[in-house]
């Protein structure tokens, strides 16, 4: 809604909606009533949130061309930032602290079934008789939704506006087989996404999970040493049994250590990623994923005599920040092998 003139408090003479500001009805599921709820919020009260959206696409005003969309599943569009949501709380375990976290799911919407979709009936004035501006908006289409209810143990029906909503994808057999066998083999999978316009890579082990209609790829992304999740697509993705056929301590034929220098020099210029493990100055072991950049050198006072230390200086995928690893103090060197993509088929 435009609101040209704005408006003012007729006691205090404060402003309320400023002139030629915009307020907007919004809509949202809250899940302790199991209903949607709709208000008004005027446009200052508002931060645009981006979506991993996969819009509804009508071609055409005629009902034959929505047919094929009746029955698929939809939820409202915000329902994938909903169940990313979580709360954090600290506890204690010993004298170690700890974040807990566990998912704030109070606003995420219901999967819901398409039954129909028709035009929106504009019944209110649209522009403003006076000047011709643009007064309200409406969507032009609206869609009836069905879900179940557990408020009475029914099903409810609502139409909702077509922007609104979101269409689940749907899950291919073949490719439910592909991924089947690849956690039974146990092998790694490769893929990359864009999250908030930055592309990120995830190379885990994966287990399948089902989240409010969509399914999702978990596990402990190697390359940033945390655990990650990737929404299934129907495609072949990269794969392998063994990402880690390079490592160090490595021996020679006769059964010689390979020295820890020679062994990065070999490798530095060749390699994305290296998982480590490293020994900090209180004896602590940790495993990082690092991008090696380059070896350097420094000297060591110690009384009368100087000693060298060489170093490795590398992007620290855990700390998102350059960081320096001693070379006496790596414990292990595993250089990751990042899965081929699957050819194309001819």
């Amino acid at each position: 809604m435009y609101h040209l003139k704005g408006s003012y408090d007729d006691k205090s003479g404060n402003e309320i909606l400023p002139r030629k500001s915009y307020s907007v009805k919004c809509l949202w599921y809250n899940s302790s009533l199991h209903q949607f709820e709709e208000t008004w919020l005027q446009q200052n009260e508002l931060k645009k949130v981006i979506c991993d959206y996969k819009g509804i696409n009508i071609t055409s005003e005629e009902f034959k061309d929505w047919k094929d969309l009746k029955h698929e599943l939809v939820s409202l569009r915000t329902l994938k930032q909903e169940l990313g949501k979580e709360k954090r709380s600290a506890r204690k375990e010993g004298s170690t602290k700890k974040d807990q976290i566990t998912h704030y799911l109070e606003f995420a919407s219901p999967v819901m079934e398409l039954l129909e979709i028709k035009k929106f009936e504009i019944k209110e004035a649209q522009f403003d008789p006076k000047n011709g501006e643009r007064k309200k908006g409406f969507p032009k289409f609206i869609a009836k939704c069905k879900w179940y209810n557990p408020k009475g143990n029914k099903y409810s029906e609502k139409f909702l506006p077509l922007e609104a909503l979101n269409l689940i994808p749907n899950i291919k057999s073949d490719t439910f087989d592909f991924m089947s066998k690849i956690i039974e083999e146990e092998n790694y999978i490769y893929d990359v996404k864009i999250v908030n316009e930055i592309e990120k890579e995830y190379l885990f082990k994966p287990t399948l999970l089902h989240k409010s209609g969509y399914y999702y790829l978990s596990g402990y992304n190697f390359l940033d040493n945390k655990e990650g999740s990737v929404q299934l697509e129907n495609k072949e993705y990269a794969n392998a049994a063994n990402i880690f056929e390079v490592t160090w301590p490595m021996f020679t034929i006769d059964r010689k250590m390979i020295s820890i220098d020679t062994f990065i020099k070999a490798n530095i210029e060749f390699e994305n990623y290296w998982l480590i493990k490293y020994e900090n100055y209180h004896g602590e072991v940790s495993s990082r994923t690092i991008t090696p950049k380059t070896i350097n050198e420094d000297q060591i006072a110690n009384g009368d005599e100087t000693s060298i230390i060489n170093y490795l200086t590398a992007y620290c995928h855990l700390r998102s920040a350059e960081r320096h690893f001693r070379f006496d103090r790596i414990r292990s060197i595993q250089v990751i092998q990042i899965p081929k993509s699957p050819e194309s088929p001819s």
